[in-house]
């Protein structure tokens, strides 16, 4: 039995490692097609055009990060265990957060992730342990891209 075990054992090994070479070899794909596309540009397109197309790539990039982090801030507040017994999204308001439309709830936590990578501010604050070190995290990754660009 222990030798039908270790067989079996040693097949999920290999199917993971072949799993994980596949991963690789897609994103060696990914590259090459990027700097494809990038000396495509290179050639066809004006400077101008090129900045263009980087200021809208950093843009698009820059929105999509503050979707994933505005998913997870809602997460958290919505799933995450709680330290103090409060939830951000529920607050001692008139209208609980979670009556509004699904727009105004992802359009509130769109705006606190906005605020957190640029170092603005907003009424919306943690309110419990999880809710606070991931507003910590992200307040550091704002400062960081911030002082970058």
């Amino acid at each position: 039995e222990d030798g039908t075990r270790t067989s079996g054992s040693l097949k999920i090994l290999r199917l993971a490692k072949m799993g994980k070479m596949l991963r690789i070899i897609s994103a060696l794909r990914i590259f090459r097609l990027a700097r494809l596309v990038e000396s495509f540009v290179a050639r066809t397109m004006s400077e101008s055009v090129r900045m263009s197309l980087r200021v809208g790539a950093l843009s698009f990039a820059f929105l999509w990060l503050n979707h994933m982090v505005s998913c997870a801030w809602f997460a958290i507040g919505r799933l995450a265990p709680s330290s103090t017994g409060q939830h951000w999204i529920y607050t001692d308001s008139d209208v609980e957060f979670m009556d509004y439309s699904g727009a105004y709830q992802y359009m509130t936590s769109f705006h606190w992730a906005m605020a957190q990578t640029t170092l603005g501010s907003m009424e919306v604050l943690p309110t419990n342990s999880y809710e606070r070190v991931f507003n910590i995290v992200c307040l550091m990754v704002g400062l960081l891209f911030g002082s970058t660009l």
